[in-house]
């Protein structure tokens, strides 16, 4: 009996050591995930006119529809820019959970085809649809927002080039 057992209570002890490894780890991988959503898309510095500006780069559904929501502050010279599955597109966005003003910048053909400047946070409790929506006329590429008053404390303008030579290659 007692060579059975020893083995046994081996083989249980194993496990259960296993079983806390595996916990552990799986814990330690979830909070690093949500301390880290904001930093984790990749970052490319592009140019409006002639400023620099690092983005984070929102191309993906879920990056989309995240966006700068829920988040303190945007650094001076960050932004984030939305790209597209498809190519000249009519998004429509809106500030849901944004906690800071925003200039929005939208790109056509690698120019500024239209700036929402300052763009203000929803006023406290407001419901989904009581949220203003931001949208340009003619299908777009691209999106850039970065903290209000950028566009005027930097003269970008419409009709302003933008390159997008660190994320698109030539």
């Amino acid at each position: 009996m007692k060579q059975v057992l020893i083995p046994f209570l081996g083989v249980l002890l194993l496990i259960a050591i296993m079983g806390f490894g595996v916990k552990k780890i799986s814990n330690n991988k979830a909070q690093s995930t949500a301390t880290n959503t904001k930093s984790s898309l990749v970052k490319k510095e592009i140019a409006l006119n002639y400023t620099k500006v690092m983005v984070e780069i929102a191309d993906t559904p879920e990056a989309r529809s995240q966006g700068l929501a829920n988040r303190d502050s945007l650094d001076e010279n960050l932004g984030m820019i939305f790209i597209f599955d498809k190519k000249k597109v009519s998004p429509v966005f809106w500030m849901k959970d944004m906690k800071f003003s925003i200039d929005m910048v939208w790109i056509t053909d690698n120019k500024i085809v239209r700036i929402d400047a300052n763009v203000p946070v929803p006023k406290t409790g407001a419901s989904d649809k009581d949220l203003t929506n931001y949208r340009h006329q003619k299908p777009i590429d691209y999106i850039v927002e970065v903290n209000a008053g950028f566009c005027g404390k930097n003269n970008i303008k419409l009709g302003d080039d933008v390159s997008l030579t660190s994320i698109f290659p030539i």
